[in-house]
């Protein structure tokens, strides 16, 4: 942040900086953190510092201080309000750390089934590349080996984000298939007679096949509309409710809470408390969604600023050390049990 203030200030060799005490109340930190700044600056050959005078700049170009811009694309518009969240935070996380982000957009609607990506999908990235405009890329959609070897091959470090992990790149991920494992090491869920799964198009493949080795039964699963989608749910919940109670699903499992809440919400309009099922929900915290009161009710709650800050600290640590190799990064959420207790 510091560098970050001598390029926008344009600060040039001799410029005298504001004093450790501006930065602690402009940055919201502490004495000694800024004191560390400077004196890692120093070592850096950023800063040169005169006691009792004050810091002034040595050389505001040295490399690996150059306030990076790291690009960041998004595979469609269109996408979750849990994803849209993250970015946002991941944007904040980044400027935190002194770096600039610049969005990728992809111009057209996502392919029903496909979920891996070229660098040609996204306008503008290609020539950012070559370019040299960005030093790094954060994606969301996968790319295909093409691209892998064009980011390669133009010396790009990238950083898969997302909510499925890929043991095979470099990733920061809160991955729905260890989440779903989790679920059913939940007493609760495991225990339950007929599970109903509701699956996000981009995770079908890996969830389902969890789900069959897990429950056993390879038809209790449901793919969810990409964006939200309230005839769905009242008519998934109309469904159930037309369902005698001994062939009713008896512990339904979100990785959307809006879905989550829009179904459990009409169905607890259509049946009694007593003959609800249990839910297992991936719970947003950024996000006040209400449910119903429910006897058996099993959350992991996905704080997304500590996911946001999780993947920017590793990748930015990565950038710093020179390092293009992250590895997998794991964000576990918070199990909780929100079950209603007369």
């Amino acid at each position: 942040m510091i560098v970050r203030h001598i390029q926008d200030e344009n600060l040039k060799s001799r410029d005298k900086l504001p004093s450790i005490d501006f930065f602690r109340r402009h940055f919201g930190c502490g004495t000694t953190t800024v004191a560390a700044a400077f004196s890692e600056l120093r070592d850096e050959g950023v800063l040169t510092i005169r006691d009792k005078i004050g810091a002034f700049v040595l050389d505001q170009s040295v490399a690996g201080h150059a306030g990076r811009v790291i690009g960041i694309s998004v595979f469609t518009s269109l996408a979750s309000a849990m994803s849209h969240i993250y970015i946002v935070a991941l944007q904040q996380e980044l400027n935190q750390r002194g770096c600039i982000a610049k969005l990728f957009f992809s111009q057209k609607p996502p392919e029903e089934g496909r979920f891996e990506f070229s660098c040609d999908d996204f306008p503008g990235l290609v020539r950012s590349v070559k370019e040299a405009s960005i030093d790094a890329l954060i994606h969301f959609g996968k790319f295909d080996r093409r691209s892998m070897k064009f980011l390669s091959a133009h010396g790009i470090p990238e950083l898969f984000c997302g909510f499925l992990a890929d043991k095979k790149a470099n990733c920061c991920v809160c991955d729905f298939g260890r989440i779903l494992e989790s679920m059913f090491d939940c007493d609760g869920v495991r225990s339950a007679k007929r599970p109903f799964a509701f699956i996000p198009p981009s995770a079908t493949d890996i969830l389902s096949a969890i789900f069959t080795e897990k429950s056993g039964d390879s038809t209790s699963i449901c793919v969810t509309p990409r964006t939200r989608n309230d005839r769905f749910s009242s008519e998934i919940a109309s469904r159930f409710a037309s369902m005698s109670a001994s062939k009713r699903p008896d512990m339904l499992i979100f990785f959307d809470d809006f879905i989550a809440s829009a179904v459990l919400m009409n169905l607890a309009l259509m049946i009694s408390e007593d003959k609800m099922p249990g839910a297992a929900i991936l719970m947003n915290t950024e996000l006040t969604i209400a449910y119903p009161p429910m006897k058996q009710l099993y959350t992991w709650r996905l704080n997304i600023h500590e996911f946001a800050e999780l993947s920017a600290e590793k990748f930015t640590a990565a950038l710093r050390a020179g390092e293009t190799n992250v590895g997998s990064v794991y964000y576990e959420p918070v199990y909780s049990d929100l079950s209603f207790r007369r």
